[in-house]
Formats: C-alpha cells, structure tokens, sequence
C-alpha cells in the first residue's frame, strides 16, 4: 500500500463518522417531509354516487371533476416518470462505470444519459404548462393572483 493510499484511507475512516451522525441528525427526519408530496390516492374523483335511500344520484359530475381527473392523471404520470429517470440514469452510470475504456460502451452511456435528460427535461415541461392550463380552467375570477 502506497503512502497516499495509507493517507487517504485515514482520512476516510475518521470522516465516516461524522457523515453517519449528520445524516441521522438530518437526513432521516427530511424522509417525513416526503410524506407531503404523494400521489392522490384515488385517480378517478368520486361523483355520481348513487343514493340508495334517495334513488338519485349525489354529487353530479362536472367541470371541476374534470379538471381534478386531468390534474390526478398528470400527476400520477410524472409520479411514474421520475423514478423510471432515476432508474435509467442509474443504468447508463453502470454501464459508463463498466466500460472500461470500451468507446462503444461510453458513447452508449452518454447516449443514455443525453436521451433521459432530455426526456425527463420533456415530462417535466409538459407537466408545467398541462398544470398552468388546467389552473387557468378550474380558477374563477381572476387568474393572475395580483390582480385579485
């Protein structure tokens, strides 16, 4: 083992504790936030229920049901876009970790990399205007909040 070798991993055994203790000091307790940001639990709103007792039907269907179906359904997607990202920026690092040195192989990682990024970079527009448009539709009055 080569003296720099010997250095670095010193270095290494004395910081692992440290980052152990901030990242359960800090780390662990932000995984409760996440809790905030998931995805609706029913995809399709509740309206037209039948009222057994009343023969008629509660909560008719409209406009905002429509709106909240296109706003569950746009969110659901990105919920399922993201970590297919993750998961295919995950396999071009493997495959660009692994090659090497093997041109063929990089080149297809960053072809892989390029191609998710752009992709991702796509999902994430589209999911901005489809929810600035379906804000615009399901607002009443003013839709610019400095003109209320």
């Amino acid at each position: 083992m080569t003296r720099l070798n010997r250095e670095l991993n010193t270095g290494v055994r004395k910081l692992l504790p440290i980052l152990l203790v901030f990242f359960f000091l800090f780390g662990i307790p932000l995984l409760s936030l996440a809790a905030d940001s998931v995805a609706p639990t029913r995809l399709v709103p509740e309206c037209n229920v039948w009222n057994s007792t009343t023969h008629k039907l509660d909560n008719p269907c409209g406009w905002a049901h429509v709106v909240q179906l296109a706003n569950n359904l746009l969110t659901f997607m990105v919920f399922i876009a993201v970590p297919l990202a993750a998961i295919a920026f995950a396999w071009a690092g493997f495959l660009y970790l692994s090659a090497r040195g093997n041109p063929g192989q990089i080149s297809k990682a960053h072809g892989i990399f390029l191609n998710v990024a752009i992709g991702l970079g796509i999902v994430l527009i589209a999911w901005l205007a489809v929810d600035q448009i379906l804000k615009a539709l399901a607002t009443t009055g003013s839709y610019i909040p400095v003109l209320q």
